[in-house]
């Protein structure tokens, strides 16, 4: 099973509205599906039942905005 776009969706909706511009500076130069393809792969091993763990993640965001692989280890 693979982590479903729509996670990726609600992660990024979650994180621009949190980070705000901190957010957008750091996608500014990337095409946002080559952003969400790195987000997925990173995230691959949350699917299913382990989907609970990005919901705490985006729970407990920490005080900067995190890259991937920052998100992975808070999940």
């Amino acid at each position: 099973m693979r982590l479903p776009v729509e996670a990726v969706d609600r992660i990024f909706r979650t994180l621009a509205a949190t980070y705000g511009a901190e957010w957008d500076r750091m996608y500014a130069n990337t095409p946002l599906s080559d952003a969400k393809t790195i987000w997925l792969d990173t995230l691959s091993a949350f699917d299913g039942p382990r989907m609970v763990y990005i919901a705490w993640a985006l729970k407990n965001l920490p005080e900067r905005c995190p890259n991937p692989i920052q998100f992975r280890h808070l999940c």
